[in-house]
């Protein structure tokens, strides 16, 4: 937030059932609503995460972070991980630009 809050938002709540839900609906409309706040000027800054599988079959399990800044800067930073009954493991991960899909509209990206 513009006075250096942050604030956590969840497109379906912790411990929810995922049954039924379309996660590109959800990460299209959550990357949305983003975008209207960053074209109002009520955030300086955006972080999505969302697990990530290259296919509905896949038996990879990745996190993906989508970090974008006003000023422009659009990365993404993604990472393997796996579970198990100690916890998560995370594996090494791998970082990409883009074009920003948050701050596009405000004059700092690509429309």
């Amino acid at each position: 937030m513009p006075d250096g809050s942050v604030r956590y938002v969840w497109a379906v709540p912790p411990g929810e059932p995922l049954i039924g839900v379309n996660g590109q609906l959800v990460l299209n409309s959550v990357r949305k609503a983003l975008s209207m706040q960053a074209q109002q000027g009520r955030i300086l800054g955006s972080a999505v995460v969302y697990d990530y599988k290259p296919s509905p079959d896949s038996e990879i399990d990745q996190v993906n972070i989508e970090l974008e800044y006003l000023g422009g800067h659009a990365e993404v930073v993604a990472t393997e991980y796996t579970l198990s009954s100690g916890g998560v493991t995370f594996h090494e991960g791998a970082a990409k630009t883009y074009s920003p899909l948050v701050f596009a509209g405000n004059g700092t990206g690509s429309p």
